[in-house]
């Protein structure tokens, strides 16, 4: 879940460092500022991630405005 201008530019950096495979980006939030959307991609079999922004999981400090949904969490649509 990227929010905003910020959450862009450093999902951007992310994929400059860790490159990600095309996946399905859903438009979402607030349609008054740009860059509001959801990339989803599928996890291998038996790798979890946590619900919670990828700034709180260890060396993803600076990816703040970018969210990490998992089992359990929720997109709605």
């Amino acid at each position: 879940d990227v929010d905003g201008p910020v959450g862009h530019a450093n999902l951007e950096r992310l994929r400059g460092e860790y490159p990600l495979p095309p996946t399905l980006t859903i438009v979402s939030g607030n349609l008054g500022e740009s860059h509001h959307y959801q990339l989803l991609y599928r996890l291998p079999p038996g790798v979890r991630a946590l619900n919670k922004p990828l700034d709180r999981y260890p060396g993803f400090g600076w990816c703040k405005k970018i969210d990490v949904r998992s089992t359990r969490g929720q997109v709605v649509g």
